[in-house]
């Protein structure tokens, strides 16, 4: 029950959002991802992974979803296999992240603290002195997501495209106008704003905008086709669909891109999951637990499960109409991620992949 409970309780990047799951697929889909399995077969009999077991698994977790293109990258120790589902999947499309954006935040973040620009048990610094003298925060607050602030800004339109046209202005009179209560302070609450005003105090502290150094961030990290470039200039990008099985209008995002806006595809989530374990080893502050309560563990922007045999770090995320899971374990460097253009739950192919790589 814990463990699924703490795939639960991250929030997608909007409260209106929620996840269903589905039982109706195709037999040519279900069947090509049985062939491309097979025929990646010596990668898991190499690491002591049951090849039929796994194929098993995941088809029929598969059957359940009513999907149209999904894809699953595995890494078994040094060997990466690669699943496409659907009918117009290939490594170059290209897939809202969501909430998987908030892993880069905490890099860039990370680097700062790392050059001592800033520490992360300081109270937060920004020039408005309003929101100053009312938010008693610490940046540890806002990378935990126990700031006490809500999901999102409480004066954003949830409909159609809430991010269209929400910028510093509107964010910053949401935080001069919002009935703070600093009881809430310390408490779990997955916080896309909390995140939001995490960009306002980097872009303070480095008198860069929070998109020029995520851009910095991808560009450093190697991935060629990570972007943050404006959907309608993506001639690749995945058309997302709700659980409904209806075309969904790709948001903006503007001021929330540091909490959601990335797209990416496989060839560059086998290089993020790469760069994240070569991490581990090079520099475990990121990683080191800022937070903890029975249910939860997080790092910088980064959940940490010790559930499992071997510890696992992990994030989810989903958008109108995508949905996204990374997780790896560097101490067997074992991982993967699920990219996704349509707004389901799959939470049980989670835990079940979890079991067979983890345990």
């Amino acid at each position: 029950m814990k463990k699924l409970f703490l795939l639960l309780i991250v929030s997608i990047l909007f409260a209106n959002k929620s996840y269903c799951a589905y039982s109706r697929t195709t037999k040519n889909r279900v069947l090509l991802v049985a062939l491309i399995l097979f025929s990646c077969s010596n990668t898991y009999s190499q690491n002591y992974i049951n090849k039929k077991t796994l194929n098993e698994i995941l088809i029929n977790e598969i059957k359940k979803l009513d999907v149209n293109n999904l894809v699953i990258g595995l890494r078994i120790g040094n060997k990466d296999s690669i699943i496409y589902y659907g009918n117009n999947c290939s490594s170059s499309k290209l897939f809202e992240m969501g909430s998987i954006s908030k892993v880069f935040t905490g890099l860039v973040f990370h680097d700062l603290v790392k050059f001592n620009k800033l520490k992360i048990y300081d109270t937060i610094a920004l020039p408005l002195n309003s929101i100053n003298s009312k938010y008693k925060f610490r940046y540890i607050d806002l990378i935990t997501h126990t700031s006490g602030l809500p999901t999102n800004p409480t004066n954003i339109d949830t409909i159609d495209d809430p991010t269209i046209g929400y910028n510093i202005r509107e964010f910053t009179y949401f935080l001069n106008n919002y009935n703070f209560n600093p009881r809430k302070i310390s408490r779990f609450e997955y916080s896309n704003t909390g995140v939001m005003l995490l960009s306002l105090c980097i872009e303070y502290q480095t008198k860069k905008s929070i998109i020029t150094l995520l851009e910095n961030k991808i560009s450093s990290i190697g991935l060629m086709n990570t972007t943050l470039i404006n959907h309608r200039l993506l001639n690749n990008l995945s058309k997302g669909y709700s659980q409904e099985n209806i075309l969904q209008n790709n948001w903006d995002f503007n001021y929330f891109t540091s909490a959601g806006g990335i797209h990416s595809n496989s060839t560059d989530m086998f290089v993020f999951l790469n760069y994240l374990q070569t991490l581990y080893y090079k520099d475990k502050s990121f990683f080191k637990t800022n937070f903890q309560n029975e249910d939860i563990e997080i790092a910088t922007l980064l959940f940490k499960d010790n559930s499992y045999k071997h510890t696992i770090f992990w994030h989810n995320g989903g958008t109108n109409g995508y949905s996204s899971h990374i997780s790896f374990s560097p101490n067997i460097k074992n991982g993967f991620f699920i990219l996704s253009d349509k707004d389901i739950d799959f939470d049980e192919l989670v835990i079940k992949l979890n079991s067979m790589l983890y345990d």
